[in-house]
C-alpha cells in the first residue's frame, strides 16, 4: 500500500519540477565588460537570459558551452532560452571584445 503513495508523491514532485518557470537572469553588455560578470542559476531548470547590448557598437554575444552566437545592435537586448543545464560554469563573450569583456554563468 505505501508504494503506490510513494509513486504518487515522486510523480507530483516531478511534474513540479518539469514544468517550473525558467530562471530570469540578465546580463548587461557594457564596453568596459559584463554587469553583472558572474551570474548564477540553480541546476536543472530553464533558463531566459536577457542580454542588454548598452553600447554604442554591436556586440557578438557568445559562449561554446551554452551553444549560443549572436549578434546584438547597439542599444538592442535580446532573449535567450537556455535549456535546463548541468552544475558547472559556462563562460561567455563578446567576441568583438574578448580580451576584456568576459563572463560566466554558474550553475549549482
Amino acid at each position: 500500500m505505501l508504494r503506490p503513495t510513494l509513486a504518487a508523491v515522486a510523480a507530483l514532485l516531478f511534474a513540479t519540477v518539469a514544468h517550473a518557470e525558467p530562471v530570469a537572469l540578465t546580463v548587461t553588455a557594457r564596453a568596459t565588460g559584463f554587469e553583472p560578470a558572474t551570474l548564477n542559476a540553480p541546476a536543472g531548470q530553464a533558463i531566459d537570459l536577457t542580454v542588454v547590448n548598452d553600447t554604442k557598437a554591436a556586440i557578438e554575444f557568445e559562449s561554446k558551452p551554452l551553444r549560443q552566437e549572436k549578434v546584438i545592435a547597439p542599444g538592442k537586448t535580446l532573449l535567450i532560452h537556455l535549456k535546463p543545464l548541468a552544475a558547472g560554469e559556462y563562460k561567455f563573450v563578446n567576441e568583438y571584445l574578448e580580451d576584456k569583456v568576459r563572463g560566466v554563468l554558474i550553475v549549482k
